[in-house]
């Protein structure tokens, strides 16, 4: 695959902005091919599914004239896979066999979770680089043990009241510690205004868990009760149906792409690069229009849209980054660097964590 080819740009600008290349049509090709495949194997090829579907990523978005580059090796992304599989399947055949055993098998997979999460992203940043420079990830894992166990379960006790300073100290951790080649990252948010995002996203999540509940209700019952729908349970089931799917969409298209864009020019627009600082201009509003027509793009093509709604959702993200400031990535220097394995980000993938770097 080759590196999309960006005229070269001035370094010392005020501000270099993100681009990226990729068109659905040419990721279809990749995706297809990666689905099919991954079927015929049982799986086995996701692995080089994966390293295809990020080279492609990667090669095509840019900044200041260069690409970034992805390098990790399907082989050492399977044996991770594999492993976590086995660890998915210790979780599933414990919660089916007693209680005990499942406690104990939930407290053994909360102990390896900040090593994990550690791994992962050692893992994805190592094998990720611009300009032939490789990332990298320098935070320790007392640390990962201090933010999961410490921040994750005082955010679990206290019913997620405390989730912002988890999301904050995570960030803090993953941004704060990364590194391109000899330039360090720096974060530098409060805690602030990750409660203020949490309380909006959660109070725009009432109102619609308050609209969908008054729909059923209102609405969608006593109308089924008027067309004779099996009767007055038939019709108070036909109601929570329909409660429900105003639910589900007003999730995806109002509370998901506010929480998106807040959260990312939050946590973007705080994250700094060798004296340069990264701006981050999400829209919800966009977010919602991408978000409703790749929804009814996919369910209208039985799924076949699927390449051209995540073109467009990471078109406009990335094309959403800039690079503010004056100076400095042209005295970026590579360091040598040891391999990372990747069972870290494999078992988080197997068990829906996303790093979210």
């Amino acid at each position: 695959m080759e590196q999309i080819l960006v005229p070269a740009r001035d370094t010392s600008a005020d501000t270099l902005p993100f681009s990226f290349g990729g068109s659905g049509r040419e990721y279809f090709g990749i995706w297809i091919v990666n689905l099919l495949l991954t079927l015929v194997t049982l799986g086995i090829y996701s692995a080089w599914a994966k390293v295809r579907r990020l080279q492609y990523f990667y090669r095509h978005t840019a900044v200041a004239g260069s690409s970034f580059d992805y390098h990790a090796k399907p082989w050492s992304i399977l044996k991770g896979r594999l492993i976590a599989f086995a660890l998915l399947v210790a979780y599933q055949g414990a919660a089916r066999t007693s209680p005990r055993l499942y406690l104990l098998v939930l407290i053994l997979l909360a102990l390896l979770a900040p090593l994990l999460l550690y791994n992962a992203q050692r893992f994805r940043l190592h094998y990720s680089s611009w300009r032939g420079i490789r990332f990298g990830f320098d935070g320790s894992l007392g640390r990962a043990y201090a933010v999961v166990l410490g921040w994750g379960l005082l955010s679990l006790v206290t019913l997620t009241l405390l989730a912002p300073l988890f999301r904050a100290n995570l960030k803090r951790w993953q941004h704060g510690r990364a590194r391109l080649g000899s330039a360090r990252f720096e974060f530098d948010a409060e805690d602030l205004p990750f409660f203020a995002i949490y309380w909006k996203t959660l109070g725009l999540g009432l109102l619609v868990l308050t609209a969908s509940i008054g729909w059923a209700l209102v609405v969608a019952s006593p109308l089924a009760h008027l067309m004779n729908l099996s009767g007055p349970r038939g019709a108070f089931n036909a109601g929570v149906v329909a409660g429900y799917l105003i639910f589900l969409l007003g999730m995806w298209l109002l509370v998901l792409p506010f929480s998106n864009a807040r959260y990312g020019n939050l946590i973007w627009s705080h994250t700094l690069l060798a004296g340069r600082r990264l701006g981050c201009r999400l829209s919800a509003q966009r977010l919602a229009a991408l978000y409703a027509t790749n929804l009814l793009g996919i369910v209208l093509t039985l799924g076949l849209f699927t390449p051209w709604a995540v073109i467009r959702v990471l078109r406009y993200r990335i094309d959403c980054l800039s690079l503010e400031g004056t100076g400095g990535l042209d005295d970026i220097q590579a360091l040598a660097g040891g391999e990372v394995g990747a069972l870290g980000m494999e078992a988080l993938g197997v068990f829906d964590f996303d790093l979210g770097f």
